[in-house]
């Protein structure tokens, strides 16, 4: 008889030795290097079953076994066994007891689509651009520790050691303390966002995907967004770095002079990032204000400060942030008073005819927003080397000067922060104008 023609008997997983040390337990977790599985009696009709369970995850596929065992010493043994033959690939070897279909966890990318497709029917607040930062905020936090396309990622890997690889594989990047400090305030930033996509009402979003999670605890049968919150419990609770201590340094007046004088240059050949710094020098706005700042934005006054001093100054208009149609601010509404040359430079390089033309002149949102976050803040970095920003050091450097000559209530305006008094809040109706800043300002 050719002994190829022969079966090979099964091979055994484990054998039923009793030990002392073998009690009863419902439940309890083994590792194998670093892996961790749940062995379990499951719950049937309210009783405990009398043979365990096994469960873990491999690659973001879920295996769910019975062990064939009704005692913690077998259970602990073969659960073992079993989780290393899935680990080294041995399928064949889970295959020789009785195995529950494998459940595909869903993907990243599944888990983004039904985000972005309904988290407006949960968060009528959401802007399309904000959850757009939440979702491209949890890919770069995968694409740190998973190589390859962050969307193919099983949401199985959404867990605390993914939070400390991260963290781990951005921070080396740096090159000098400047730049760790940097790395972990972008780190820090890049998790929160990514948390934000998994609050409470995200979480309706993904009804009807293959989430993991255990089914049940202590017998109470859980739902799929609860056993989903859970799940999730080691990657939105693991702490973030400690974020590095921000001193905010004033800007000497030559490096306002020098920006100043290097930005008349851009007047022809880069109009569109010359208006960009006026926005941000003059009026101090956000990022987003400035790259979704429209002509009818802009309303023409004439008016005249008299500052403390018995200086003078001339408002020609304002720029005037509240919600719109197409835009919603991100904080307080509110005006920002424009000197008249300041109004004459912005409508000269801006081309914007039509109110709604965007003062900043752009091909596409894209090359507007790279203008706005990209290109200005390479124009500027030269100047604020050692801040912790950089436009946005010309918005903290504004409302400096507007403290400084009229005080901070009037800063506070300027910024368009909401009124902290009483009065502010709830009973003024006018308010004594805001001198705005002007070229004088910036040394020229």
């Amino acid at each position: 008889m050719d002994t190829q023609d022969t079966p090979l008997p099964p091979r055994v997983l484990y054998q039923k030795i009793e030990t002392p040390e073998d009690r009863e337990d419902d439940f309890f977790e083994v590792q194998v290097a670093g892996k961790t599985a749940r062995v379990f009696r499951p719950l049937k009709h309210g009783k405990r079953q009398k043979s365990y369970y096994v469960k873990f995850y491999i690659g973001g596929r879920q295996v769910l076994q019975s062990l064939g065992v009704d005692t913690k010493g077998f259970a602990a043994e073969g659960a073992k066994l079993k989780l290393r033959a899935a680990m080294e690939g041995r399928w064949d070897a889970l295959d020789q007891s009785r195995l529950r279909p494998a459940r595909s966890v869903c993907t990243i990318g599944e888990l983004i689509e039904a985000y972005e497709t309904k988290i407006q029917s949960f968060s009528v607040k959401m802007k399309d651009r904000t959850a757009a930062g939440y979702t491209s905020a949890l890919r770069s936090v995968l694409r740190r520790v998973y190589p390859g396309d962050a969307d193919e990622v099983r949401a199985s890997a959404l867990t605390s050691e993914l939070v400390e690889k991260f963290f781990a594989a951005y921070v080396t990047e740096a090159t000098d303390l400047v730049d760790r400090d940097s790395k972990i305030r972008g780190a820090n930033a890049a998790l929160r966002n990514a948390r934000a996509m998994f609050c409470d009402a995200a979480l309706k979003c993904y009804r009807g995907l293959s989430l993991p999670g255990e089914p049940s605890v202590n017998g109470q049968k859980l739902s799929p967004e609860k056993q989903f919150s859970r799940f999730l419990e080691g990657f939105l609770t693991t702490e973030t770095l400690a974020d590095p201590r921000i001193e905010h340094m004033r800007m000497a007046p030559e490096s306002i002079w020098q920006m100043s004088q290097a930005a008349l240059c851009l007047r022809d050949q880069f109009p569109a990032l010359y208006v960009a710094h006026l926005l941000f020098r003059h009026l101090a706005l956000r990022n987003d204000e400035a790259e979704n700042a429209r002509l009818g934005w802009l309303e023409k006054r004439s008016d005249t400060v008299t500052l403390p001093n018995g200086e003078r100054r001339a408002i020609a208009g304002a720029m005037v942030i509240k919600p719109r149609p197409e835009w919603i601010p991100k904080k307080s509404s509110g005006e920002v008073p424009i000197a008249p040359a300041v109004w004459r430079e912005i409508r000269r390089y801006s081309g914007a005819a039509n109110p709604e033309d965007f003062l900043i002149p752009a091909r596409t949102k894209t090359e507007r927003e790279w203008i706005v976050d990209r290109d200005h803040g390479n124009f500027v970095r030269q100047w604020v080397q050692g801040h912790a920003k950089t436009s946005y050091e010309l918005r903290r450097w504004a409302a400096t000067i507007v403290a400084r000559r009229q005080g901070d209530e009037y800063a506070e305006r300027f910024l368009r922060h909401a009124p902290k008094t009483v009065a502010g809040r709830h009973y003024l109706t006018d308010h004594a104008p805001i001198a705005p800043i002007t070229f004088r300002d910036c040394g020229l």
